[in-house]
């Protein structure tokens, strides 16, 4: 496994962008060449510390570098396919070092977990008024007032960062807010997003009749 990151690393220092390359690791290889989704979990479960799982993924720990999100449905694949795409890769989102073809499974940057007060140490913004702020960016109306520091905010190079990626994506904003702090992680003493597979139509097609408000779902999509 030790090679295996090497090769992803050599491979990032070449592209910036997630491309299909031949995948020789013999774990990741036979967990994408199983057929159904209990088979791919039972495998990464046999090799790696499951870390947890939400209601399409599960993620395990490979080592102190890198996590391994392994789709258990159809969903799951949607989500590690959109985590996957080029324009997802930027400086506010965790990489991706290797991915399945089909999105079976994606091999991504490991991050601490961050609590609101770490993230505020690390960014300067409280972590409620940095989701409101996001909430206001795009005219939500639920919530019509902008925080006080809304300006300050807006002009923050993370929240910059992390609005160009909604706005580019179509992201779904109740996954970022709400108080899914759970949706950010801590690489090298900065903030970036780790779970940021779900855009607004993705979410329509496969969760919107789990909840009421399809734009201000707090239900993990992991």
């Amino acid at each position: 496994m030790q090679d295996l990151f090497k090769r992803c690393n050599d491979f990032q220092h070449r592209t910036s962008k997630i491309s299909i390359v031949e995948n020789t690791d013999p774990v990741l290889s036979e967990i994408s060449a199983k057929k159904s989704f209990d088979d791919r979990i039972a495998i990464a479960e046999k090799h790696y510390e499951k870390l947890g799982e939400g209601s399409a993924r599960t993620v395990f720990k490979v080592n102190d570098k890198m996590v391994l999100k392994v789709a258990h449905n159809e969903k799951g694949i949607s989500q590690n396919q959109l985590e996957m795409k080029p324009e997802m890769q930027t400086p506010c989102t965790a990489k991706i070092h290797a991915a399945d073809v089909n999105g079976k499974w994606l091999l991504f940057q490991a991050t601490k977990t961050i609590t609101e007060k770490r993230f505020k140490e690390l960014t300067g913004m409280g972590f409620g008024s940095y989701c409101k702020a996001l909430w206001v960016k795009f005219d939500n109306n639920a919530d019509p007032d902008a925080p006080k520091d809304f300006e300050e905010i807006e002009r923050h190079p993370f929240f910059k960062c992390v609005a160009k990626l909604v706005l580019d994506n179509n992201l779904l904003l109740g996954d970022l807010t709400d108080g899914k702090i759970s949706s950010y992680g801590e690489i090298n003493d900065r903030v970036v997003i780790r779970d940021f597979g779900m855009d607004i139509f993705l979410y329509k097609s496969d969760y919107s009749d789990q909840s009421s408000s399809s734009s201000r779902s707090n239900k993990s999509t992991t």
